[in-house]
């Protein structure tokens, strides 16, 4: 399969299971760009799912941290910490957030 493929399976599940939502539904559907991104397309169902007092994962999402850390926003510093470990050499794969 090929990652342009891979993409479209992604989002095509993605597209499935939040059919019924109606935020950000219309965006995503005519936004090229976020239609192979679907990590920021979930992210934005999320973000709605939370927003909306009906939502049945609005108690769940209501719980998750407000913030969090990842390797993407770490100072030089902390990325020395990672030399040696798994962390480190997916850091400078162009596929590791996908």
């Amino acid at each position: 399969m090929t990652q342009q493929e891979n993409n479209d399976v992604k989002m095509n599940i993605i597209f499935i299971i939040f059919s019924n939502l109606s935020c950000p539904g219309p965006v995503i559907a005519e936004d090229k760009i976020l239609q192979v991104m679907p990590s920021v397309v979930l992210a934005l169902h999320l973000l709605c799912e939370r927003r909306a007092e009906s939502s049945p994962w609005k108690p769940y999402l209501d719980i998750m941290p407000d913030t969090y850390t990842t390797p993407l926003y770490f100072t030089p510093d902390e990325l020395k910490l990672l030399k040696g470990s798994p962390a480190q050499s997916r850091l400078h794969s162009p596929y590791c957030w996908r």
